[in-house]
């Protein structure tokens, strides 16, 4: 692990957190916990071990925290970990029809196509209509009073969803804002566990009943999707202009087949959630921590400054933005908008970091608590974006930092995430900085995905330009 000087984050601000409790809760009061706020529940020894056990009847639980035995588990043995028991019971925030009767297969065949459409030639293409997403924000914001109050997540969601939709679909965001918006606010509030999860006799009823609360939740937005893609199979041809248009062109390079309808749909879930949902609670979390630490804010601004110059940024100055990545690394080790990846339930015994693993026991990683694990981060409570620096993290182990997931599932929207997340942030950052309300509470609730329980309200503060290049 790196070491640092603590006396550089003297002063630092303490950042928002459930504090853990000091030991593991009583089985009711765990199930009231993780109902209303899921990374509330892990107590603190969970942040100091390379292996946690929790056994609550029916739930027989280890946490892995250990890298090579999340190696293990994700690489190594990933045959042997399959999402399973509680996971099928508990509700995905987007739900991918069809996909656990994939074999293993068809499902890297699927990849290979999926691949095409996130590579460079894709990444460079979709990043000016990023970047012309942006600029239009820029001048509603323009239009604002001085020192307006703005919700940063509603806002970033509202940019995320326009972009996404054009990458997509080629459409105009007002064809899914309203679908989307009804979807957020029926999945918002759903739990990752309850207490009927664990009841005998019941708990067949319980999952069919979330089951068919899935389907409700997503049955205008699964219906939107469907009728895109039965209105573009339609054509005699197909755009390659977005990503609706090089799925139904790519053909697997292999085996020469394309994507079923149900797998185009499952695909297009798949970014849509990735390029909205991740994008706009990420970009949320580092403006809250710019805001929290003026001296990396001033370091990200100027960056900015020298490098553009003022003038609208583009793909390629992606990789000129060495701070503004790191930034957004650190924003994703502290607060992952995937709070938690799907538990994994062990098809046969196994050992882990010297562990038994009987089967059918639940192994969880959770990046909310690997990220902040005191064996693998030092001082992993402050904001610090140069631990990511080439020094600081050529010798850390890739498993230490899962933002994206790893392994075979890896997200494959990740890189798309990060130029979009990037381009956003350099294209708004040069003209306004954002200031948290006084006053106003933080609180990371994780449910199904990582946000703030009474939002993010900020104000706007204008900067100055910055001297042409």
């Amino acid at each position: 692990m790196e070491t640092v000087d603590a006396d550089l984050f003297q002063g630092s601000p303490v950042l928002a957190r459930p504090i853990p409790p000091a030991s593991p809760l009583p089985f009711l009061q765990y199930i009231r916990v993780v109902r209303d706020n899921a990374i509330a529940a892990f107590h603190d020894d969970v942040f100091h071990q390379p292996l946690s056990e929790v056994q609550y009847f029916k739930l027989h639980t280890f946490l892995v925290n250990d890298p090579a035995g999340i190696k293990h588990v994700l690489i190594d043995k990933a045959a042997n970990y399959i999402k399973g028991g509680v996971e099928q019971r508990t509700l995905r925030a987007w739900p991918i029809k069809g996909f656990a009767a994939q074999d293993r297969e068809e499902w890297r065949q699927r990849r290979r196509t999926m691949s095409s459409s996130f590579d460079y030639p894709s990444l460079l293409e979709n990043s000016a209509s990023i970047v012309d997403a942006a600029q239009r924000v820029l001048g509603r914001w323009t239009a604002l009073p001085p020192l307006t109050v703005i919700e940063v997540h509603t806002e970033m969601a509202k940019l995320t969803l326009e972009i996404i939709s054009r990458i997509v679909f080629s459409v105009d965001s007002a064809e899914f804002a309203c679908i989307m918006e009804l979807t957020s606010r029926r999945y918002e509030g759903d739990r990752i566990v309850d207490l009927l999860d664990f009841a005998p006799l019941l708990d067949r009823a319980w999952k069919f009943y979330k089951g068919y609360r899935q389907r409700y939740i997503f049955k205008d937005l699964n219906a939107s999707i469907d009728r895109l893609i039965v209105r573009r199979n339609g054509r005699a041809t197909h755009s390659a202009n977005d990503f609706l248009g090089r799925l139904l062109e790519r053909k697997d390079p292999q085996t020469g087949s394309g994507l079923s309808a149900q797998e185009l749909h499952n695909q297009i879930i798949t970014i849509l959630g990735t390029g909205h949902e991740t994008a706009a609670l990420a970009l949320m979390w580092t403006w809250y921590l710019l805001s929290q630490h003026p001296l990396q804010e001033a370091k990200f601004h100027a960056e900015l400054d020298a490098v553009l110059g003022g003038r609208t940024p583009a793909f390629g100055d992606v990789a000129r933005l060495p701070y503004t990545r790191m930034v957004v690394e650190e924003a994703l080790r502290l607060y992952p908008p995937t709070h938690t990846m799907p538990w994994r339930g062990a098809l046969r015994d196994d050992e882990v970091c010297g562990v038994k693993i009987p089967k059918g026991a639940i192994v969880s990683i959770v990046p909310w608590v690997l990220h902040r694990h005191s064996k693998l981060w030092d001082h992993p409570e402050q904001f610090d974006p140069e631990r990511f620096s080439p020094d600081r993290s050529g010798a850390r182990s890739r498993f230490a930092y899962l933002p994206f997931g790893i392994g075979p599932r890896v997200c494959i929207g990740a890189s798309f995430a990060m130029t979009e997340i990037m381009l956003i942030l350099a294209t708004l950052a040069q003209r306004y900085r954002l200031r948290l309300v006084p006053g106003h509470k933080v609180e990371p609730r994780g449910l199904v995905s990582l946000r703030a329980r009474y939002g993010m309200k900020m104000t706007l503060q204008s900067r100055p330009p910055a001297p042409s290049i």
